[in-house]
């Protein structure tokens, strides 16, 4: 089946209205195939168009009442011609069950033999379980019906029902883009409770009842506090009725923000013992994708280009709301150790990008987008976005935006406007420089001169970054400086450096405000190995690790002198984020790809005994919250 292209959607989507979508499936026919009957309801302007379409048989096609020939199906797709004003299409195939975690996907549980269904249609797999449209900009209200096995239960977008028959009615929904519809069947255990007026549910496995049970307070308090925090940042409820969470097998992602029925890994619920920076993943992981029932989902992407749109509000504001409202008040440690590190490595790529209006000439070539630079860079832009226009403005351009473009598409050019209107600037130099040039800046600092200076990544020498940051300067363990402004130029002085104490290590980008490598002066390169752990700061501390691997990695510093650090300051680090992300990078990356084969089992050797240290302190960060008795 050819990816839909840019031009194709844009003509479709000026020739078509979807106004309604009614599915049936039947679930209850074998462990191979599925039924699905599809009617579509749709207005036109023109007379032809095609509808996407990848069955394993189809038994009925039908155009306004006329039969239209199966064979006419070509590569996944079929033409509709002399189409009318109004139209209602029916469609009654069958179709096959996926294993790898795209379309509809069954597997089998191995501790009781269950079977369990969920729907994953991100980001083109919708046709192969229904008739559709499939495009973010071809939106319509969605009323399922389902026949499963007797003892499952049925969830998805819409609240669920039991008929007398046994069969499943989902509520008609709000307007969904196709990848977002989805159904989760299966003998779920579920734990359930409501919230200001939602219906708020977590489910997994019938074999996982005892984990999910012991975390389901958990789960569902710092979903509510969620809620309420986004309720009174974007001023408009939540719009899609009951909000549940399915923990499902192997999942192929993190998790997808499918609207009222979230899918995400069931790794997620843990078995045993966790660590802090674990359970801080998921609990961003469910302020992320609660934050896309806004960002993504009431209001929607236009076209994959842009993605940022979705991602990188997500991102930001599921770290925001951490801070917020959870006890994760570090989470934006944890995105410069886990996030930003993923994200500077995407930037080193042949395949980096901007944030925004990357060209995605088809569906499939998006999915080159879904990296460090769409989820972690764009976060980064619009906290810089944010010490541009000030915060009240940012929120209120979010609130404009969203009440104008709620239930439909929006893309870049209606995200400035209402960024403009709401701060009362002009963005379009800021959105070149920022959102729609690759690349990323070093920051540099000598104290000496008082010089704070800009170097533009190799290969965009022109690009011209204003970045907002601090600089801090530590001692003995000791916080001697931090100033911070503006850099509107490659280099500016700023006085309160000459005026500051002098400080043993100096940090450019302490606070990790801006997207940048921050880079190290000679000084401080020499202190850090044994001063790095002695910084007081957990942020300035992972800057300070995320500078060492940056630096590495573009050939500025050497990987001894990292090891040096790991065998001085790792073993003594107590935010476990820093510790499992730094450990996991020395081992999985420096050593084996950074030091010659004769070095490497004596680095290996130092890990260990600095893990062995770090296993002996009675310190340990991990927590028994999540475990099994």
């Amino acid at each position: 089946m050819p990816s839909l292209t840019r031009t194709e959607a844009q003509q479709r989507a000026a020739a078509i209205r979807v106004t309604r979508m009614a599915i049936r499936l039947d679930l209850d026919q074998g462990s191979e195939h599925f039924g699905s009957r599809t009617e579509i309801h749709f207005d036109a302007t023109g007379t032809e168009t095609f509808v996407e379409l990848r069955a394993i048989a189809v038994a009925r096609l039908e155009l306004n009442g006329a039969p239209l020939d199966p064979d006419e199906i070509q590569d996944g797709r079929l033409a509709l011609r002399a189409l009318a004003p109004h139209n209602v299409l029916h469609v009654e195939a069958t179709m096959a069950y996926s294993h790898d975690g795209q379309g509809l996907h069954r597997s089998i549980d191995p501790a009781d033999g269950e079977a369990y269904v969920y729907g994953h249609l991100f980001l083109d797999a919708a046709p192969s379980v229904f008739a559709c449209f499939d495009q973010p900009d071809l939106k319509a209200p969605y009323e399922v019906w389902v026949r499963a096995p007797a003892h499952w239960r049925v969830l998805g977008n819409g609240a669920a029902t039991r008929a007398a028959d046994g069969s499943w009615h989902l509520a008609p929904t709000a307007p969904l883009a196709t990848y977002f519809v989805t159904v989760c069947a299966g003998p779920w255990a579920s734990v359930e409770r409501e919230h200001d007026g939602i219906r708020l549910g977590v489910h997994a496995r019938a074999s996982l009842r005892g984990p999910l049970e012991r975390q389901a307070g958990e789960l569902l308090s710092v979903t509510a506090a969620c809620f309420d925090y986004y309720h009174d940042v974007f001023g408009i409820r939540y719009p899609f009725g009951d909000y549940h969470q399915v923990f499902c097998p192997e999942f192929n992602a993190g998790a997808m923000e499918n609207p009222g029925c979230v899918t995400i890994r069931d790794a997620f619920l843990f078995r045993g013992a966790a660590t802090h920076d674990e359970l801080l993943t998921r609990t961003n992981t469910i302020a992320h994708e609660l934050a896309h029932m806004w960002f993504g989902n009431l209001v929607t992407m236009t076209w994959w280009d842009d993605l940022w749109l979705n991602e990188s509000f997500a991102e930001y504001l599921a770290h925001r709301a951490c801070v917020a409202v959870t006890d994760f008040t570090d989470a934006w440690v944890d995105s410069t150790m886990a996030r930003k590190l993923w994200g500077h490595t995407a930037e080193r790529s042949p395949s980096n990008h901007p944030v925004a209006g990357t060209p995605a000439l088809d569906a499939q070539a998006a999915l080159n987008n879904f990296d460090g630079i769409s989820y972690a860079k764009g976060s980064a832009v619009l906290r810089q976005l944010i010490t541009h226009i000030g915060d009240e403005a940012f929120v209120a351009g979010v609130r404009a935006y969203l009440h104008r473009h709620r239930f439909g598409n929006g893309d870049l050019a209606d995200f400035l406007h209402t960024m403009e209107a709401a701060s009362g600037l002009a963005l379009g130099d800021w959105s070149s420089a920022w959102l729609q040039s690759p690349g990323i800046d070093s920051l540099h600092v000598h104290q000496d001169t008082g010089r704070v200076t800009r170097i533009p990544p190799a290969g965009y020498p022109k690009v011209s970054r204003p970045h907002t940051f601090d600089v801090a300067g530590f001692t003995g363990g000791r916080e001697v400086f931090r100033v911070g402004g503006t850099l509107e130029r490659s280099t500016r002085k700023w006085p309160e450096l000459l005026t500051a104490e002098r400080a043993e290590i100096v940090l450019p980008n302490a606070s990790d405000l801006t997207w940048a490598v921050s880079g190290l002066d000679p000084q401080t390169l020499r202190a850090l190995p044994e001063g790095l752990a002695e910084i007081p700061d957990p942020q300035a501390r992972a800057v300070a690790w995320l500078a060492l691997i940056d630096g590495m990695h573009e050939g500025r510093v050497d990987p001894r002198l990292v090891l040096r650090a790991a065998r001085s300051a790792w073993p003594r680090e107590r935010n476990s984020s820093i510790l499992n992300r730094v450990g996991t990078h020395l081992v999985g990356r420096l050593i084996p790809l950074f030091l010659p084969p004769p070095e490497q089992g004596g680095a290996e050797a130092l890990m260990a005994d600095a893990a062995q240290r770090i296993y002996r302190d009675p310190c340990l960060l991990y927590t028994s919250d999540a475990a099994d008795e």
